[in-house]
Order: structure tokens, then sequence, then C-alpha cells
């Protein structure tokens, strides 16, 4: 299987990438909120959306500890996950035969709702959240664990990443790198250095995280 290495430049693309769509995400959901309603494409689109942030937060996490595999399957970079993060989102509030289950089904989730494919949506679907136009009623969303799920997810990998990122010393990491420093030029050796740093303190501080 083909793979992404663990590079000073891989680390930061995947971040930016993950910020990106998890602002983006944001931005959406704030529409959604006041239209109050999605026509069927809409709620698949949104759904792929999440899943996007969800791999984009795994593997930015991931990369911290090493290569990572080039695959949007949400379940294999779940299983990837460090035993840390695993271990709070058991009975957090779902219980470990949940995970597994929900999982199989949104692991190629990315993919199925980017090109509108049928073949694990009744998993986000229920009459209930339904209206009489046959749109999707935004109010009634959180009535169905399996969107709570993913949600919870995203929340937690967003979480897990911002704990990790206020462990590492920034601030001592960047001391030499000010304004005057500041250049694109790739012989930037002062910030190329406190890149190198800060992505190896932070695989340092993840393998060694006990987090609660």
């Amino acid at each position: 299987m083909k793979k992404l290495e663990r590079t000073d430049n891989s680390i930061t693309r995947i971040v930016l990438s993950f910020c990106g769509a998890c602002e983006n995400l944001f931005v959406l959901e704030n529409y959604y909120l006041n239209s109050g309603i999605l026509t069927y494409p809409q709620y698949v689109n949104y759904l792929s959306q999440i899943a996007l942030c969800i791999e984009l937060g795994m593997k930015s996490i991931l990369l911290n500890e090493g290569d990572i595999p080039k695959t949007h399957d949400i379940k294999e970079l779940y299983a990837l996950m460090p035993q840390s993060f695993r271990d709070i989102f058991v009975n957090n509030p779902f219980p470990k035969k949940t995970i597994e289950k929900s999982l199989e089904k949104i692991k190629n989730m990315f993919e199925e709702c980017r090109y509108m494919k049928s073949e694990n949506l009744d998993f986000f679907l229920d009459k209930s959240i339904v209206n009489k136009d046959n749109k999707i009623i935004l109010s009634q969303l959180q009535r169905l664990q399996n969107f709570n799920f993913i949600i919870i997810l995203l929340d937690k990998i967003k979480e897990f990443y911002e704990y990790l990122n206020n462990c590492v010393d920034r601030k001592n990491i960047f001391k030499n790198f000010t304004k005057n420093n500041i250049s694109f030029k790739t012989d930037n050796t002062v910030l190329l250095n406190a890149i190198s740093k800060y992505t190896d303190e932070l695989k340092r501080i993840q393998s060694q995280l006990v987090y609660e």
C-alpha cells in the first residue's frame, strides 16, 4: 500500500488541510442553520465534508508518529490511532460494539457520499428527519445516533489534537524565529529547524500521552 511519508512538509500540509476543511464545514453548518432544511444532495454532500474532516484530523495525528497509508478508509485510520485516543472514545459515549459497527458502516463514507453512492446512506436516514417535501430537517438530525457518532468522533479528534498541541512548548521552540526571520525561502534554516523540533516534540508527547 502506498504511504505518505512523515516529513515536516507533509505534516504541515495535512494539518493546514484539516484546519481549512473544519473552517469551511463551520461556515457550511452556519448557513444550514439559517435555512433549517437540506435537500437530499446537500445532506449527502454535507456528510462527505464531515468525513473529509475526520480523515484529515486522524491523518494529522497519525503523521506525528510516522508514515501513514494513503487511504480514505476511516475504519483503517481509526485502528491506527493512538491507544490514548481510542481509550477516551470507548464508552464516551459509545460502547465498543457500537463503535465497531459504526466504523464498518462509515469506513468509505467520504468516497460514497462524495459520489452520491447509496450503499450505506440509510445509516444516516430516518423518516423522522424528513419533511413532507422530502427535505432533511436539520434540527432533527441530532435524533439519529449514527449522525451523532460522526459529529462526536470529529469533536474528539479536534479535542485530542488541541490538547496535544497545547502540550508543546511552542514559545521556546520558535524563540529564534522573529518577524525579521520570516521568509518563504527553503534555505531558512531557523524556520526549518524550528518546525523540525516542533514535529519531533509532537511525536514524543503523543507516544507518552495518557489522555484523560
